[in-house]
């Protein structure tokens, strides 16, 4: 967003200039010289390109889905973790809170990648402690997931906090995961879950296909939207460049101001479809606080 404000700033700049020149004739002002239009076409023409080829890095490489583990301390997330990576990244602990701060992994669920993060478990921790420090950071890598997998102890008693996360209806794409079934089961949450032993592997084919299953649907609903927000950006950028290319042989040829003017326009326009911001009012503000004419 930045090198687009710099650019448009810096076209407007230059068709103010322009066209005050042409606006006002009568005046005996030099708007811009001549070298020095065509050295400011020159350096947006570079930032263009510069921001173009970025973008198509950014299409090219993506970043990977993020899943996210997230329970009260000592719900076996850890292990979980360390179950699907197949190492031992997480330490692994009877005693809650364990994971201090997150811990990411990536991994492959039968044909799809992501990213696994290990976030410190729920609790009410008073102040900012570490403990309530890693609390922040789980919300925080919890609400940039793709995916949730919320763990739940089936060796333990339910409790409230399980209870009323399961009762939310807003709580986005998750997968219930029962932990530690390989010992007497205390609980079942109700409604679909995974049954799963980190110790035994219990279930890990049936999550790592779930997960694969949530991220490809999740991928179909929201590519096509990127998809084409991303190639009208595309489009727009290269077809600015292409009307800073056409400003800059008019510059540096017999130099008429209108036709640069015109090109400089357009990719104001083009611009104005990624940004979303006209430029009409700021071409005549910059006029007039710039130069003492018309009055």
């Amino acid at each position: 967003a930045q090198p687009l404000a710099a650019l448009r700033d810096r076209l407007l700049d230059m068709l103010a200039h322009l066209e005050a020149g042409l606006d006002f004739v009568e005046e005996d002002i030099e708007f811009i010289a001549a070298a020095e239009l065509i050295a400011g076409i020159n350096a947006a023409l570079a930032d263009a390109r510069t921001m173009l080829a970025q973008m198509q890095a950014r299409e090219t490489v993506g970043e990977l889905p993020r899943v996210a583990i997230v329970g009260l301390p000592n719900a076996g997330k850890s292990s979980l973790l360390n179950a699907l990576a197949g190492e031992g990244a997480a330490i692994v602990s009877p005693q809650p809170g364990a994971t201090r701060d997150y811990l990411t992994r990536c991994v492959q669920c039968d044909s799809v990648a992501c990213e696994l993060v290990d976030t410190a478990g729920v609790e009410e921790a008073p102040g900012e402690t570490i403990a309530a420090k890693a609390q922040r950071f789980a919300a925080q890598q919890t609400h940039a997931a793709a995916l949730m997998l919320h763990c739940i102890d089936a060796a333990a008693p339910p409790n409230a906090w399980d209870q009323a996360q399961l009762a939310r209806s807003d709580a986005g794409p998750r997968i219930i995961v029962l932990t530690k079934c390989d010992l007497p089961r205390q609980c079942e949450p109700p409604g679909p879950f995974v049954a799963t032993s980190s110790a035994t592997g219990l279930g890990l084919e049936q999550l790592r296909a779930a997960i694969a299953d949530h991220l490809a649907i999740a991928s179909c609903e929201s590519s096509a939207v990127v998809d084409v927000t991303a190639a009208r950006c595309h489009d727009s950028l290269a077809a600015a460049i292409d009307a800073l290319r056409r400003a800059h042989t008019l510059a540096a040829g017999d130099g008429q101001q209108e036709l640069v003017a015109v090109e400089l326009r357009v990719a104001l326009d083009e611009i104005a479809k990624m940004a979303g911001a006209v430029y009409t009012d700021d071409i005549l503000d910059r006029i007039f606080s710039r130069f003492c004419i018309g009055k």
